[in-house]
């Protein structure tokens, strides 16, 4: 796992240590458990967070509003969320509370009804499935993938999948599971839990955060096992639109590969390899005034917190203009090795990057859609004579059509003032 400090803005990024388990997970089985924990604050954070990504949807270009789909409202008095259709006919009253979250009512969603303290998927047709079964990762609930969606087996603690009309697909037999991508998602089996300092977990009094400690596998739509026992942290950024079955073990300068059970290999394009494998032979070995103009995006945000710079978008030209000689200094930097540099991988902030030149870089959730269109934080740290750290310069880029481009900065992260 990655250790890090988590702020509203960029974070002081620490050292990157090792990765051990599948997954991390933030909170019990059981949900209701503790959305009762959270305070006001926190609420009106998360209403304000969801307004924002429901905006983003209703008014995308990209999106826009499709004619079936139903669209979350909250009631002013109970805070209760029920759902429309585009003309803002009520198709279901408001009482739903807990972690019911989906903004867009499409195929399936997950509730927690308020009334009944009853958990379930739900279908427009008004079918409820899985009850009290959701399967709930990081305080939240799952949503539909390639028309598939995760569910945990109250009995069994194992984890399986229903298709989008609530029909079992995927049996419920793993300790965990990723969703589907490409036809292919990631399983955990024959595991147990384990708490972050690595005592066991006690049901009894649960860890806040624990992970499951197993065997990781790979299986498709048939529930078919195509990789078993295999390293979780190599199946990090990888492109599972890339799969493809090869008879030897790829280049893996920038490709990660699996074994099958019939000695060939699962084979898929690592996003970090590549991008690790551009920015130093290709953007850092030629770089110059004209190659960091090329590798810019439309639009830089500029956070500089040190002289009370929030973020500021710039177009290219503009951070051009005021910020190129600073980039280039940190780039020959890193090229001369005079600064200590690590790669680590992002997504976009979708309360920062919300106009319509970073539009397609979401998905239809309002998500950031890192299976397309990865990040990446160049991160240089800099530290006093005493080997403290001091502070940070960030680089972040994200994958587009046209390569890599740098479409944020974050100057001084982490220093102090001294007074």
């Amino acid at each position: 796992m990655e250790i890090r400090r988590y702020n509203l803005k960029t974070p002081f990024i620490k050292y990157r240590t090792e990765k051990r388990h599948f997954a991390i997970l933030y909170c019990e089985p059981e949900p209701i458990i503790n959305i009762m924990r959270i305070t006001r604050s926190i609420f009106m954070t998360l209403k304000l967070s969801l307004v924002i990504i429901l905006m983003f949807l209703l008014y995308s270009p990209v999106y826009g509003q499709k004619k079936n789909d139903w669209y979350s409202f909250a009631d002013k008095n109970t805070h209760l969320t029920g759902y429309k259709d585009k003309r803002g006919n009520i198709k279901i009253p408001a009482k739903f509370g807990g972690l019911t979250s989906a903004l867009v009512f499409r195929d399936v969603i997950a509730v927690y009804e308020d009334k009944s303290g009853k958990s379930y998927y739900l279908l427009k047709n008004g079918k409820k499935f899985g009850t009290d079964s959701l399967y709930v990762y990081d305080n939240s609930y799952d949503d539909l993938h390639e028309g598939k969606i995760r569910f945990r087996n109250k009995k069994t603690d194992k984890v399986g999948f229903f298709n989008k009309n609530g029909a079992i697909v995927i049996p419920a037999k793993y300790n965990d599971a990723r969703p589907f991508y490409n036809g292919l998602a990631l399983v955990v089996h024959n595991g147990k839990r384990v708490c972050m300092d690595g005592s066991a977990f006690n049901p009894a009094k649960p860890c806040e955060d624990w992970s499951w400690d197993g065997i990781t596998a790979i299986i498709d739509i048939h529930n078919k096992i195509l990789a078993d026992d295999i390293k979780y942290e190599e199946t990090e950024n990888i492109d599972w639109n890339s799969f493809k079955i090869t008879n030897s073990l790829p280049d893996t300068t920038i490709f990660t590969g699996f074994k099958t059970p019939d000695n060939k290999f699962c084979t898929f394009l690592n996003f970090e390899k590549e991008f690790t494998k551009w920015f130093y032979k290709n953007y850092l070995s030629n770089i110059n005034i004209e190659i960091l103009s090329a590798n810019c995006y439309k639009e830089v945000m500029v956070e500089n917190r040190f002289e009370g710079m929030k973020g500021k978008l710039y177009t290219k030209s503009s951070f051009k203009k005021y910020y190129q000689t600073i980039v280039m200094k940190e780039m020959e930097s890193i090229k001369l090795n005079k600064v200590e540099t690590e790669i680590f991988d992002e997504e976009l902030n979708p309360y920062d990057f919300n106009d319509k030149n970073f539009s397609i870089f979401y998905a239809n959730d309002g998500e950031p859609d890192k299976q397309k269109y990865p990040v990446f934080n160049v991160v240089c740290t800099y530290t006093q004579d005493n080997k403290k750290l001091d502070y940070q310069q960030q680089f972040f880029f994200i994958r587009t059509t046209k390569g890599y481009k740098l479409y944020q900065i974050a100057l001084n992260v982490g220093r102090q003032k001294q007074y």
